[in-house]
């Protein structure tokens, strides 16, 4: 997902404040993209696995992963098994390449895109790379965005159970085929893993809400589940309650703002009414001033 145009501030931010409360100082990053959370997160000095299977990310990725001696990167997908599969790449109306909504899940006439073209990839299981050391098996965060197969990711953890997992989902009426990335499939899978706290950041059109433990999603918002092992949550739970009160405080900011903005407008409705009343008059009176002087 577009960083710039949908911008996870808050995602960041929430790394930023929860990563001094992790055991295992290490991530793995799946559907890096261009590397805004992985660079998030080297910065902070944990050491990541990063994976993207579009080459047009690859220059980009490599030479993030080249600034920092624990960073490695893998060209291939994650999902459930060992496989191989069709990777859907996403095109604008022009049939332009897009930067980001390339899947392994093609999505149905969403209309922002198209998944009008696609190609072979290599795919992987998380429970698979741990078995062969190529990702650590005592995961400190495990971040994934891969437009709509989150679920499946999730599926292959097998033995894993990170720290804290964050993943992207889509409620109804978004993209169509993306069933995958449904928030409430992905809550009830990691609650069956053991994860039963959870933070979900909300975006509808121009507004974000973040909550703990919200099942309730509306049609066409987007946003993040962040998944936290109980040890990892007692840990961190003063933070996170200090994160949830400053963000609800910036919402009621926020509803204040458009309340003003309202009856800001309402006064300026109100005096136009009025001026149209008093023009009314006036005219009223003319025309009866009018209709006197014809019959004269």
């Amino acid at each position: 997902m577009t960083y710039n145009s949908l911008s996870q501030d808050t995602e960041i931010k929430l790394i930023n404040r929860l990563s001094p409360f992790l055991a295992n100082k290490t991530f793995v990053d799946i559907g890096a993209e261009k590397g805004v959370f992985a660079q998030t997160m080297l910065e902070l000095g944990m050491n990541g696995v990063l994976f993207e299977p579009m080459p047009k990310h690859l220059p980009v990725l490599q030479k993030l992963v080249s600034k920092y001696e624990g960073a490695t990167l893998y060209n291939c997908a994650v999902t459930d098994i060992d496989t191989k599969q069709l990777f859907n790449v996403a095109t604008d109306a022009n049939g332009q390449e897009l930067d980001y909504y390339h899947s392994l899940q093609k999505a149905e006439a969403p209309g922002i895109f198209s998944h009008s073209k696609s190609f072979e990839v290599e795919c992987r299981s998380l429970q698979s790379l741990a078995v062969r050391s190529e990702i650590p098996s005592g995961l400190g965060v495990l971040k994934t965005d891969t437009e709509g197969n989150d679920l499946n990711v999730l599926r292959g953890l097998g033995a894993i159970r990170p720290e804290m997992v964050i993943c992207e989902y889509f409620a109804g009426g978004l993209y169509n085929g993306w069933a995958e990335g449904v928030p409430e499939s992905i809550i009830e899978y990691m609650r069956g893993l053991g994860y039963l706290t959870f933070l979900a950041t909300k975006r509808i059109g121009n507004f974000e809400f973040i909550g703990i433990g919200t099942t309730l999603y509306q049609e066409k918002q987007w946003g993040n589940l962040f998944f936290f092992r109980e040890d990892f949550y007692e840990k961190a739970k003063s933070v996170i309650a200090e994160l949830l009160l400053s963000y609800e405080e910036a919402l009621s900011g926020k509803f204040n703002q458009i309340q003003d903005e309202l009856e800001a407008k309402e006064k300026i409705i109100q005096m136009l009414t009025e001026i149209c009343a008093e023009r009314l008059d006036l005219i009223n009176v003319l025309d009866a001033e009018v209709q006197r002087l014809r019959k004269i």
